[in-house]
């Protein structure tokens, strides 16, 4: 018999914080966590950045800590691609390719 996990207010607290410190431009954090009929748990992580950009995040688990951290590790990926785009525009200018037209 499986033991019954529940959802903990401290460990989606915990992704919410630590995506707030690495990405500061995020305006809006949600996490949700619900459990489906087959016993698996499915997370959801979106985050609203300031210029109108939404990361999103939906994963799957048998257990709701790994779930969580799925869709957690899902969007910090997503976080490095944005702020590895915006470094490169900020630090290099307009594209070399737009300049020479």
């Amino acid at each position: 018999m499986k033991k019954k996990e529940r959802f903990s207010k401290r460990e989606i607290l915990k992704v919410k914080n630590h995506i707030k410190r690495v990405f500061p431009q995020a305006n809006r954090i949600d996490v949700k966590i619900s459990e489906l009929p087959t016993g698996e748990f499915k997370s959801f992580i979106r985050v609203h950045t300031s210029s109108r950009k939404e990361l999103i995040a939906r994963k799957k688990d048998e257990s709701f800590k790994k779930s969580l951290e799925k869709s957690h590790l899902a969007i910090i990926r997503q976080i490095h691609k944005v702020r590895t785009k915006w470094n490169r525009y900020k630090n290099d200018g307009m594209p070399e390719f737009i300049m020479s037209a």
